[in-house]
């Protein structure tokens, strides 16, 4: 739809709302897809963001298929674990962007498997591409390697991370992440 010039002088105001809801429109987040695979990482908390419900809130469930569709990260690094690996996987700052989590001032309750969990804050996301990875050395991660999802941290190209506490936050075995 286009405004006349005449229009847009008359009704300035109306144009510039109209114009702000029209390209907010445009930009909103695509809703999520329904995993059709085994779900992998269930998130829930405060998101915006999600493709099912449990007890009336709403969750955001993925599949392998869907994790890769949200883009992939790589990159080479060792850990505390395991020597020098190549890792891919999505960056945790996208995951989060998914379910609509403004990730700067969150608290995230990462759960693994063997009932471990721990909480991930005051970390920048943005700057270090910390992922969630599923893959290792082109490999789906299995149980027994850690997976299927880990949370890695890029400790070599940024020692500054090595950390007790971000050690513990590089989560193994994931299963949830908790947004609170």
């Amino acid at each position: 739809m286009v405004l006349s010039s005449r229009c847009q002088r008359a009704f300035p105001n109306l144009f510039l709302s109209f114009c702000l809801v029209f390209t907010s429109l445009q930009t909103a987040a695509t809703p999520l897809e329904k995993p059709t695979g085994k779900v992998l990482l269930v998130i829930d908390g405060n998101i915006t963001q999600s493709n099912s419900t449990r007890n009336n809130n709403p969750v955001a469930l993925f599949d392998l298929a869907l994790l890769k569709s949200l883009g992939s990260t790589t990159f080479k690094t060792s850990s505390p674990w395991t020597p020098l690996s190549e890792f891919t996987g999505v960056r945790l700052n996208t995951l989060l962007a998914s379910v609509g989590v403004n990730f700067e001032d969150v608290t995230i309750r990462a759960s693994a498997a063997n009932d471990y969990w721990f909480d991930l804050s005051e970390i920048d996301f943005d700057k270090y591409p910390i992922m969630v990875a599923y893959e290792k050395n082109g490999k789906t991660l299995s149980v027994r390697e850690l997976g299927p999802l880990w949370i890695v941290f890029p400790w070599d190209a940024n020692p500054e991370l090595l950390t007790e506490k971000n050690k513990a936050s590089s989560v193994w075995q994931l299963l949830s992440l908790t947004i609170k």
